[in-house]
């Protein structure tokens, strides 16, 4: 009996793509030479067409390649079992520069007692303490205990922070990279940022193919994003010189400004009549094409027992 032919679909579902990219993601990584794996929307030509694909990001392309050519089309993997149906693929170079995590260099805002320095993130009060949120990798290298935190205001005002809870980036698998850093009462305006006088309204979630325009702010700069992809299975990134495994974050084009080291930790966010959504927490990315990779700025407040949805209504003047 003759098999039926495979049937190609366009638009497939975002949660049957990412499922076929877990599954297969190593494999798939080392047979065709690709550094990571991701679900996005098909590019031609620099144009961003409306096809759903399995978009393969590799250093670079070209025949001389030791690795499989990626095929046009990849069978995808259904809870219920179904085969035959395939969605189609893309192949993304990157360069020869890994994606690393944007580590803290002096001239930032959050200064770890190494002297490296970072983002603050976002800035909230529960009950007579303040607190704000960056990347556990901004707090300290990975497996090394959390030293003092200084943050340089923008009116020019030290003000000193101790790490209060931090995720692990020891973990095999790391799915969140936050640290919540406890500062002295009345040092924050809670949920403001600097580039805008809207204030954070709620937190929220980003959806695969998101139409919004997201924003974060870092160096006195509100930088303008783009989704470009999501990234659901483990990817090498090099944090303080250390390669970890990440997993389960999206990725942005910066298509206003430019991502550089000292961005890890920034809050991303969208703007509503109401105010201002915070949806992800940068960590890193790719200096080169202007990309930043951002967790889900929900999972990241759980992690530190922060719950999100307490944040509402905190703004002040």
């Amino acid at each position: 009996m003759v098999a039926p032919p495979s049937k190609l679909i366009r638009h497939p579902d975002y949660a049957t793509v990412e499922r076929t990219v877990r599954e297969r993601n190593d494999e798939l990584r080392e047979r065709h030479g690709a550094h990571h794996i991701g679900v996005s929307k098909k590019y031609r030509r620099g144009k961003r067409l409306p096809e759903t694909c399995v978009t393969f990001y590799v250093k670079r392309k070209g025949k001389d390649v030791k690795a499989e050519p990626v095929p046009k089309h990849l069978e995808l993997s259904y809870e219920s079992g179904v085969r035959g149906r395939q969605a189609a693929t893309d192949v993304c170079a990157i360069g020869w520069r890994e994606p690393a995590g944007f580590e803290m260099r002096g001239g930032d805002l959050v200064i770890a007692g190494d002297g490296e320095t970072g983002t603050v993130g976002l800035v909230f009060r529960q009950g007579a303490s303040d607190f704000f949120l960056t990347n556990a990798h901004v707090a300290t290298d990975p497996g090394a205990p959390p030293g003092r935190i200084r943050v340089r205001a923008r009116s020019g005002r030290t003000v000193h922070g101790v790490v209060q809870r931090m995720d692990d980036l020891t973990a095999p698998l790391v799915m969140s990279d936050a640290a919540l850093v406890r500062v002295p009462a009345n040092s924050v305006t809670p949920k403001r940022f600097h580039g805008t006088e809207l204030a954070l309204d709620s937190c929220g979630e980003v959806a695969n193919n998101d139409p919004r325009k997201f924003y974060y702010v870092a160096e006195d700069f509100v930088h303008v994003l783009r989704w470009r992809a999501s990234i659901p299975a483990a990817t090498p990134i090099r944090i303080d010189g250390h390669l970890l495994r990440y997993a389960g974050f999206h990725a942005f084009d910066v298509t206003f400004g430019r991502c550089r080291p000292g961005h890890s930790g920034a809050v991303v966010f969208c703007a509503s009549q109401r105010g201002l959504t915070a949806v992800g927490l940068l960590f890193g990315g790719i200096q080169a094409t202007n990309e930043v990779w951002v967790f889900p700025v929900r999972l990241a407040l759980a992690q530190m027992g922060v719950d999100p949805d307490s944040l509402a209504g905190q703004a002040e003047t």
